[in-house]
């Protein structure tokens, strides 16, 4: 039985899947918890797949929904235990490339460590700027790396730019 019966509504795009395994039914079944693991990273990653995190992983190419279907089914009759302990298999499409936050988040709790530590006071001397002047000084230097491009790596932040046909509202 096929599943996706119409594909011409199953266009191709990069598909993210995310899966759990019952991982006591999984020592039952093969003597360890996590060796399952390893042995469908091995498989998504030869079967052309990005590993993300955990138990995450992207398609390196466009896929349709039906391809997925085929490499499940391909993943039960390779591992005679997979259909036992997944908990859940979920297949997401993926719209555009996600962003990495991950510099942005360390940019930002730099500056902002910066400002605490720019508040802070040793016993002799006063305070170097208020609480309310240290986040001011946090934000103009956050907002000015985003339009440089610098704390998103190059992402297009034009949509925070003021149009003069808004009133200077932000987009």
């Amino acid at each position: 039985m096929e599943i996706f019966e119409n594909k011409r509504k199953d266009k191709p795009n990069k598909k993210a899947i995310n899966f759990d395994l019952d991982t006591q039914k999984l020592y039952e079944l093969t003597g360890s918890k996590t060796d399952g693991y390893g042995q469908i990273k091995k498989f998504l990653l030869k079967n052309g797949f990005k590993h993300k995190q955990w138990s995450g992983y992207v398609s390196i190419e466009k896929i349709t929904y039906h391809d997925v279907y085929k490499l499940a089914k391909e993943l039960c009759e390779t591992f005679g235990w997979f259909s036992e302990v997944v908990n859940t298999f979920d297949v997401t499409k993926v719209e555009r490339k996600g962003k990495d936050f991950h510099n942005a988040i360390k940019t930002y709790g730099n500056i902002l460590n910066q400002a605490v530590s720019d508040k802070e006071t040793s016993p002799k001397s006063k305070p170097k700027l208020s609480l309310k002047e240290a986040a001011r000084k946090s934000a103009e230097k956050i907002l000015r790396l985003e339009k440089e491009g610098q704390l998103f790596d190059g992402w297009d932040t034009s949509y925070r730019e003021k149009s003069k046909d808004d009133g200077g509202r932000t987009k």
